[in-house]
């Protein structure tokens, strides 16, 4: 809840498996966990639902991911191989049928073309450490407007200063419009009171004051 993660948000329950596993044979509590254990566990969270490595087999996943964590002792019995923290390092050298817990530079294109939704929400709050995600309702606002992306607005928008954009550039426009390039999140009374604002005018108001 402290880092926002919700029924709304949560795109692959069977990521959380891990996590009560570890927390399970650790014998520790929440309460117990440090800062650093509590965000290499989100990390963990939303790399594995961005990269959605559950997509081809749930079962060969878990089952990946839980025989990296455990081991056998001398005396035969299954204990965590860290102890001492979730060991979400020694997970990024597995593969889930060509998908991994590793963000690459290949990987960014696909994400920063994520539609708005529960996968941007998740990327954009590790963006904004300081917000209190589980005590404030966060809503992911278009930077600009969405509407300003409207077709017949951009022709005329360019029209007017004696330019044209050729079709393929006006697609690609209108799609990134609502994906994760053009997304920030906001309180529910600044995105209501930002609205349609164009960008220039709103941060303009932001410090009209300075």
């Amino acid at each position: 809840v402290d880092y926002g993660f919700c029924h709304d948000n949560f795109t692959a329950y069977y990521i959380i498996i891990p996590v009560t596993y570890y927390l399970y044979k650790s014998k520790k509590r929440l309460a117990d966990l440090t800062d650093k254990d509590k965000q290499t566990m989100r990390m963990f969270l939303i790399t594995g639902m961005v990269k959605k490595i559950f997509s081809a087999s749930v079962e060969s996943g878990l089952t990946n991911i839980l025989n990296k964590l455990r081991q056998t002792n001398l005396n035969g019995e299954i204990e965590l191989a860290c102890k001492d923290h979730f060991d979400f390092d020694s997970l990024k050298v597995l593969e889930f049928q060509e998908k991994t817990l590793r963000i690459e530079e290949g990987d960014l294109e696909e994400i920063l073309g994520f539609k708005k939704g529960p996968l941007t929400f998740m990327i954009l709050s590790l963006l904004y450490p300081e917000l209190k995600l589980g005590e404030i309702k966060w809503h992911q606002d278009h930077i600009h407007p969405q509407y300003a992306f409207e077709r017949k607005r951009l022709i005329k928008y360019f029209a007017e200063k004696g330019l044209k954009l050729d079709e393929n550039t006006l697609k690609e426009w209108i799609t990134k419009s609502n994906t994760l390039v053009n997304l920030q999140l906001l309180t529910g009374k600044q995105n209501q009171e930002k609205s349609k604002t164009p960008l220039a005018k709103w941060i303009e108001n932001q410090f009209e004051d300075d």
